[in-house]
């Protein structure tokens, strides 16, 4: 499979989506997404199931999160192909996946796909007010040290989701919100899940 998307044309791989995303979009509708989760997926290139599971976790748990989000049409390989690790630097193309070269054995050159993962850049606790954020730091209880434990909150926060989303890699690394640790000026827009709604940040 994996070198299959290297045999399409732009042209066929845009096919390929177009047929497979109103499929995914069914799928994700026998599994509780409503017709508002899939509306906002096609803006922001999650899958419709994953909106579901973080509009219900920020409903429950009253979170606020702003996530970096992948191409529109990357939906369509969320769950087909593995996110794509910190290893690999390569960006995503047009459609959202990018290929890593594997050489193997007398010469041949294996090409394995992945799929943008979810960028997380910050995580706020909601007051029961409603009228008050507090910062989530998700860079390890050590700032010195990135490798440091996460927070028992934060440890709770990405164990719930990403056992539920369909993109199984939440965080551009391993130790959580580039925002936190980077502390780097966003010059893209960002989408922030509170609630049943959705914020563009600039």
């Amino acid at each position: 499979m994996w070198n299959f998307f290297s045999c399409l044309s732009d042209s066929s791989l845009k096919n390929l989506i177009n047929v497979a995303i109103p499929v995914m979009e069914d799928d994700a509708r026998k599994q509780g997404a409503s017709e508002a989760d899939i509306i906002i997926s096609r803006a922001i290139g999650f899958h419709p199931s994953d909106v579901k599971v973080f509009r219900q976790f920020t409903t429950e748990y009253k979170y606020l999160f702003v996530i970096r989000c992948p191409k529109p049409d990357a939906r369509a390989f969320i769950g087909i192909l593995p996110p794509k690790p910190a290893t690999v630097k390569e960006k995503s193309n047009s459609v959202g996946i990018v290929g890593k070269s594997d050489h193997r054995h007398f010469g041949d050159v294996n090409i394995k796909w992945y799929v943008s993962d979810y960028d997380l850049m910050c995580v706020y606790k909601i007051s029961s007010s409603g009228e008050a954020l507090e910062k989530v730091f998700f860079s390890g209880t050590d700032p010195k040290n990135p490798k440091s434990p996460l927070s028992l909150e934060a440890g709770k926060i990405f164990r719930n989701l990403n056992s539920r989303l369909k993109n199984k890699r939440l965080f551009g690394n391993l130790n959580g919100c580039k925002k936190s640790f980077l502390n780097n000026k966003l010059n893209m827009a960002l989408r922030c899940f509170h609630h049943d709604r959705v914020y563009a940040e600039v």
